[in-house]
């Protein structure tokens, strides 16, 4: 019996020391608080020897070298001890992993290339032991992150002293995380091969190709009134155009980076133009030179585009805070028609060449094909098209080129 009253008494002290090993979130402030005498660190890079900092109702209340006119409730003496503001975590997996060799663990990563609907805040763990870790050591904001993919999603920005990821978030879904491509691949060391070796990748331009055509698809989504399937990646991106959520670039070398920023300042740019065309007029493609300050814009319509259209359209860009903001110094615009040699792209360019005759690089199964062929019919989502008396429907997002065979006849 006395056996059994050990082994009781061990299995109680072990369950009690596991339960007031978790850390619980601290309760809302009552009393208001003073720390006096600390070395403060302002964050900047500068310090206040001897100096006094007070906070009520969980917000900081005062901070300087004298000693508040007011009393405080609680007073904690920090002489020779140093005050820090918390730490911001960027950028970062924590709460979404607990055990590297446990697949189980992990939720930072999903199945996909483009992934903009996946949201981290849904899989953050608070009570993640890594996350009572980084709280001890003095990280108390997070900007939580997913991995993988071309875009991995969005991230939220979260404090690390709650019972739930509802109770965490600061700011939701703040941004949408883009991975770019690498220009370069890397063989690994063989004993054959010998020692490693870096080339030019041979999929870096499909890569980024893609990459556009997923943005512009998204932009084509959203425009259409009563898009029918819904594609949740695509509208996942609506916050990326309005502006209310921003796009966090990772890329490591130098044309990687220059690539990934041009590419995203053309995006911003063609959001500019956007929002200053006519219902029916739809932006083609844009090209800026910030050193020779020229902007050249092409743009289409179901209809015609006249003289005037464009010139109307200048107007407007003039006139606009955002397009001056972007060019202080004043630039020079050039806006054009698609050429007959330009591909094509929107649904309402096929619908405009109903009856003649193109050329298509499809995605068929698990090959591409290569037809030339006659426009019969087109929707919104894809196009009826006749080759070898044989009528072929073909999605728009199958689509890899579309050109218009010319006949000088």
């Amino acid at each position: 019996m006395k056996m059994y009253n050990k082994i009781f008494y061990i299995i109680f002290l072990a369950m009690f020391l596991a339960v007031h090993s978790q850390q619980v979130p601290g309760k809302e402030q009552s009393q208001s608080i003073l720390i006096s005498y600390g070395t403060i660190h302002l964050g900047n890079g500068d310090l206040l020897e001897n100096a006094f900092v007070g906070f009520d109702e969980g917000k900081i209340t005062y901070v300087s070298t004298e000693p508040p006119d007011i009393n405080y409730e609680i007073i904690i003496d920090a002489r020779n001890k140093h005050i820090y503001p918390g730490f911001i975590a960027l950028n970062t997996s924590l709460g979404l992993g607990e055990i590297d060799a446990v697949r189980a663990t992990i939720d930072d990563d999903e199945i996909g290339d483009f992934l903009p609907h996946v949201r981290s805040i849904i899989a953050y763990n608070a009570e993640s032991k890594v996350v009572e870790t980084m709280r001890m050591n003095g990280v108390l904001i997070s900007q939580i992150a997913p991995n993988g993919g071309i875009i991995s999603g969005s991230s939220s920005v979260v404090q690390l002293d709650a019972w739930n990821w509802e109770d965490a978030v600061i700011r939701y879904d703040q941004g949408i995380h883009l991975n770019w491509p690498s220009p370069y691949s890397r063989t690994g060391y063989s004993y054959y091969r010998g020692p490693s070796t870096i080339k030019k990748s041979d999929k870096y331009d499909l890569n980024v190709e893609e990459i556009k055509n997923f943005f512009d698809s998204s932009k084509a989504y959203l425009n259409e009134p009563n898009p029918n399937p819904v594609s949740l990646p695509y509208k996942a991106m609506a916050p990326v155009f309005t502006g209310n959520a921003t796009i966090f670039l990772h890329a490591d070398d130098a044309k990687q980076i220059k690539d990934g920023v041009r590419f995203l300042q053309d995006q911003k740019i063609k959001n500019i133009v956007e929002k200053h065309l006519n219902e029916d007029q739809v932006l083609v493609d844009v090209m800026e030179s910030f050193e020779s300050g020229f902007v050249r814009i092409v743009v289409d319509s179901e209809s015609s585009i006249t003289l005037g259209d464009t010139a109307k359209l200048t107007k407007k860009l003039i006139k606009s805070d955002e397009f001056n903001n972007r060019y202080p110094t004043g630039c020079r615009i050039e806006i054009t028609t698609p050429g007959l040699n330009a591909p094509l792209k929107k649904a309402y360019q096929f619908k405009k060449n109903i009856n003649k005759n193109v050329k298509i690089r499809y995605k068929n199964e698990d090959q591409i094909d290569s037809i030339k062929c006659k426009i019969l019919s087109a929707d919104e989502n894809s196009v009826l098209v006749k080759y070898d008396n044989t009528e072929i429907p073909i999605f728009y997002d199958q689509i890899e080129h579309a050109k218009i065979l010319l006949s000088f006849k």
